[in-house]
């Protein structure tokens, strides 16, 4: 939940629920501008794919400085096809513009956890703004599609999968079922799924260089990953509509990510709005043959607060034509104890008393188990923060005693 009050002419106070307990921002009142390269910059990163160290290093670099100013940039030769890409996005449309009832047969009520289509206006990001204008369908990881599996029988035996990781498969793969009217469309994005896993898992190590750790730092815990992805339809404006342009009125609510970066294709239609750390909406605009990266809450947290989750929202379409985005959010195994990487600083020393199980911090979030500070971690020492004592019921974070070792 937010609040946003308007403290004078120019600035308003925006305060919202986190990860981190309750923030205010300072939001300037002015139109959304376009975002400087310095604000969101453009990064090259072929050469995460190259045998040379020093090339995989250059670009690690770029990755520490965008999270630490935006947590936001645009990534090119990235190594995910153009024509498998448009083949999603194709796919995509052919599942939109179909009657709502034919939709509806993949309703995300119809499955356990958070797959399926969510029609218009039933989301709500943020609520002091508008509810969603948007559709969107939902698919949570499944190891057969993981290319890292291909060699196993599929569907994989359970017991071929390690027994920590059961309750966290949340994938439903009933949901196939109900595309089969539209042929080609669950291998499309199958094929666009496993592209963008494997571009995470290769950033994923870039991002471990980028805090200077060893290159497979984070390898072991993104074997069965919190990988979902989400297809977004922002319908355009009807001929004659007068659109509501005011700020509140949103195709997606101020938020941030809780996982530990989102790998976003976004068509030509625009929209993405970054909000800065002057308290300024910026726009992600976009760039053809380019993913939008930003890091989520997860990083943030791993991170001692040093790389930045950023707030951002999607400003109501008011072209005639439909937008579509395809967000892919990436983080660990659900299951994994995560490791605070060494502070850098004494500045970031403070880790916040939050799970860093990546499935009980989204599970807290949404319920608003939101503590004081509760462990330190100093510079050269990392500490392992065991937190599957969570699982055994809804225990506020104070009150749980955490496992540190080398502190």
């Amino acid at each position: 939940m937010s609040v946003t009050t308007t403290t004078s002419v120019g600035r308003t106070i925006l305060t919202m629920d986190s990860a981190y307990g309750t923030i205010q921002r300072s939001v300037s009142t002015a139109p959304p501008r376009e975002a400087t390269r310095e604000e969101i910059p453009l990064i090259d990163v072929s050469g995460i794919y190259s045998e040379n160290i020093e090339d995989r290093k250059a670009v690690a670099t770029q990755f520490r400085d965008a999270a630490i100013n935006t947590g936001f940039f645009y990534i090119k030769n990235h190594g995910v096809d153009s024509e498998l890409i448009d083949n999603a996005y194709q796919n995509a449309l052919r599942f939109f513009h179909q009657p709502e009832e034919i939709k509806k047969r993949i309703s995300k009520d119809k499955f356990k956890f958070f797959n399926g289509y969510s029609a218009r206006y039933t989301t709500h990001g943020n609520k002091t703004e508008s509810t969603d204008r948007k559709e969107h369908i939902a698919f949570q990881y499944q190891p057969e599609l993981d290319p890292a599996y291909d060699s196993l029988p599929h569907p994989i035996p359970l017991s071929m999968i390690p027994e920590e990781m059961h309750p966290w498969l949340k994938g439903e793969p009933e949901i196939w079922e109900g595309v089969s009217n539209l042929p080609g469309f669950k291998e499309a994005w199958v094929a666009y799924y496993r592209s963008c896993l494997t571009l995470a898992r290769s950033m994923t190590r870039t991002f471990a260089l980028a805090l200077e750790l060893p290159e497979n730092y984070f390898d072991d815990i993104v074997t069965y990953p919190g990988a979902d992805a989400t297809i977004a339809y922002y319908p355009g404006a009807e001929p004659g509509e007068k659109v509501d342009l005011s700020p509140q009125n949103v195709g997606l609510g101020s938020h941030t990510d809780n996982t530990g970066f989102t790998l976003l294709w976004q068509d030509m239609v625009g929209g993405l709005l970054v909000l800065n750390r002057k308290g300024e909406w910026i726009k992600a605009s976009p760039i053809p043959d380019t993913f939008v990266v930003n890091i989520a809450d997860f990083f943030q947290r791993m991170t001692n607060d040093r790389w930045v989750s950023t707030v951002h929202k999607v400003e109501i379409n008011r072209s005639p034509e439909p937008r579509i985005s395809m967000p892919f959010f990436f983080g660990e195994n659900p299951s994994a104890f995560s490791r605070c990487p060494c502070c850098p600083n004494a500045v970031y020393n403070v880790v916040l008393g939050l799970p860093t199980d990546m499935g009980a911090l989204a599970r807290l979030q949404s319920q608003r188990y939101l503590r004081r500070p509760a462990i330190m971690c100093y510079s050269r020492r990392t500490c392992q923060i065991r937190t599957n004592l969570l699982r055994r019921g809804k225990t506020p974070i104070h009150d749980l005693v955490p496992l540190v070792s080398g502190i």
